[in-house]
């Protein structure tokens, strides 16, 4: 939870966003890019996102066309990346993302790909020994993020020990003690007219209450026709 946490800006985004606000901020989170120096990122950044994918991405990770890096940028809860990754997959999974790479994006998609990512790559045992660091270099190719990855890490196992972590998407109903139906009941329009009347009167809640008495009962009245029973609700 911690590196998706992370990976997806607080499960905030699902797509990467090549928006950086300063070429010492690329150099720094991307090792590809500051190998190409700061004069072709300078003019990467001019371009556009594009162009700064392919910076980052070019020419590896499965990525062999231009424009490869930009449509195979990172997805998802886990920010699957590079061409590469996209196919093996496709072929686990049984779905075509690299013909469709924004099905990455999908939550539910993104939830699939997360945790064949993790099964993939064996990250359950490092994860359980508390080695975030393994984990990330797993995830990320390198550090990047380590001290907000190790943070969530803390938090989140601190919700698991307490059992709030459990309670997360459980709806508000789900939390609370439900009152029996019996305990409470709400009037209706036609419970309250009834209890108004005079009890001589026979009403139409008196033939509901009591069919077979009525059905059998000879009465020298016409007949009429009768409405279809009334619902009487029960509160929760």
């Amino acid at each position: 939870m911690a590196q998706m946490d992370h990976e997806s800006g607080g499960f905030s985004s699902m797509e990467e966003s090549f928006n950086y606000r300063s070429p010492e901020r690329l150099m720094a989170v991307s090792k590809s890019a500051a190998k190409q120096g700061a004069g072709a990122i300078q003019a990467a950044m001019a371009q556009g996102p594009e162009a700064v994918a392919e910076l980052m991405y070019g020419g590896r990770m499965g990525n062999t066309e231009k424009g490869d890096a930009y449509k195979y940028r990172g997805r998802g809860h886990i920010q699957l990346t590079g061409k590469a990754q996209y196919a093996a997959a496709s072929k686990d999974l049984g779905m075509d993302l690299v013909n469709n790479p924004d099905l990455a994006a999908d939550p539910k998609v993104a939830a699939k790909v997360a945790t064949w990512y993790w099964k993939k790559n064996k990250l359950g045992e490092a994860a359980q020994a508390g080695d975030v660091t393994a984990v990330t270099k797993k995830i990320n190719g390198g550090t990047n993020g380590l001290a907000d990855r190790q943070s969530k890490f803390a938090d989140y196992l601190t919700d698991a020990k307490t059992g709030k972590l459990a309670q997360v998407g459980q709806s508000p109903e789900s939390q609370t003690t439900k009152v029996p139906k019996t305990e409470v009941k709400a009037k209706t329009p036609s419970t309250v007219a009834a209890a108004n009347k005079p009890q001589s009167t026979p009403t139409v809640d008196n033939f509901i209450a009591t069919p077979l008495k009525m059905a059998t009962t000879p009465t020298a009245t016409p007949q009429v026709a009768m409405p279809k029973p009334l619902c009487i609700v029960t509160g929760k």
